[in-house]
């Protein structure tokens, strides 16, 4: 007759890979928000002159928010998606910004 031999699981094992994984989860996240804290602080170099024209209301293209903001469509654009700088409106699927919401973000960013 054969014997079964039960062997219940190296639990030490288990919580070692756990707290590995935890740790390089948190490591993740400490990185990621380094990466937007250094985006929040960068500074940009501006001329209110050049965003505080005739009409306020005035809605940007992307392509004129990056030749005012002197930067790259995808710094734009990862700025949209960790929610630095929003469009104020779409039309149809391209975003466009207020003159006065890029002052205030300038104005914000120099502070």
């Amino acid at each position: 007759m054969t014997e079964v031999i039960k062997k219940r699981p190296n639990t030490n094992f288990v919580y070692q890979l756990m707290g590995e994984f935890a740790d390089m989860v948190a490591h993740k996240v400490v990185e990621a928000i380094k990466e937007t804290e250094d985006l929040l602080t960068q500074t940009i170099p501006i001329e209110a002159s050049i965003v505080e024209q005739e009409n306020p209301n005035e809605l940007l293209t992307i392509k004129e928010v990056c030749e005012i903001l002197k930067v790259s469509r995808s710094t734009i654009y990862d700025w949209m998606d960790k929610d630095i700088l929003l469009p104020d409106t779409n039309i149809g699927r391209s975003p466009r910004y207020k003159r006065c919401s890029l002052n205030e973000f300038i104005n914000y960013k120099k502070d």
